[in-house]
């Protein structure tokens, strides 16, 4: 299995509506539609050593503690008052993000806002999950931080691999509709089709989509590897393009 496949096996992998495809050596490289009969999970679904492996999200979550701790104290000389509002801003966002992902894959997550460092690493207390519902509403009030921090890119593709406002309150509309909370999706989702400069992508130029920085339809990307041969290339802020 390509480490980069568990973006999408993370979500996939739980649905039902897909299951693993093995190759001759038992490793997980593919999934596929089960329907014939459908397929339901009686195990855990998560490949041992990748899948289970929560250590990338939590030093995604790590980092974005520390700059939240040590950026805003840092004097303007290093650099202005904008461009570090700009940093918060960025780390609110991917920090939010994270355990937005983190809660649809695993339900209740350990919510760890803080930075440890003079901890004695031999011994650290133990954090017990957080409900779903507690994490999210902090999730969003990051949000609303950095969107006064982030401003537009005018629909600049280049610009989709950061965050700004944008990406932030397309996040926004995603955790609420997760919640079930239509009326603020509306609001946000609104935001973000009249005043962030996007524009759906015309037919004739359709695959720029998947190009990575080219395409105005794009809110947010993740940049991965990629080569003729790998299976992912970028990924949208909904999860949704393979």
């Amino acid at each position: 299995l390509k480490s980069s496949a568990s973006h999408f096996i993370f979500g996939d992998l739980t649905t039902d509506v897909f299951h693993c495809a093995y190759n001759a050596d038992w490793t997980l490289n593919a999934v596929k539609a089960g329907n014939n009969p459908p397929f339901f999970f009686s195990y855990v679904p998560y490949k041992e050593g990748v899948l289970q492996n929560w250590s990338r999200f939590y030093k995604l979550i790590a980092q974005c503690n520390l700059v939240l701790q040590n950026v805003p104290p840092m004097q303007n000389s290093l650099f202005s008052s904008r461009k570090k509002n700009e940093y918060v801003g960025e780390a609110l966002f991917m920090r939010a993000y994270t355990y937005f992902y983190i809660t649809r894959v695993w339900g209740d997550p350990v919510y760890v806002s803080q930075t440890y460092n003079d901890i004695d690493y031999g011994n650290i207390p133990p954090v017990p999950r957080s409900p779903e519902a507690a994490v999210l509403d902090s999730c969003l009030r990051d949000l609303r931080t950095a969107s006064s921090y982030l401003g537009y890119v005018n629909g600049d593709p280049a610009q989709s691999t950061r965050a700004n406002k944008g990406t932030v309150y397309s996040l926004m509309a995603h955790i609420f509709a997760w919640q079930h909370k239509y009326d603020s999706v509306h609001v946000y989702a609104s935001k973000v089709i009249n005043e962030g400069g996007y524009s759906l992508e015309p037919a004739a130029t359709y695959s720029d989509i998947w190009a990575g920085q080219k395409s105005s339809e794009s809110i947010f990307e993740l940049p991965m590897m990629a080569n003729d041969q790998s299976i992912i290339a970028e990924t949208d802020v909904t999860g949704g393009k393979p």
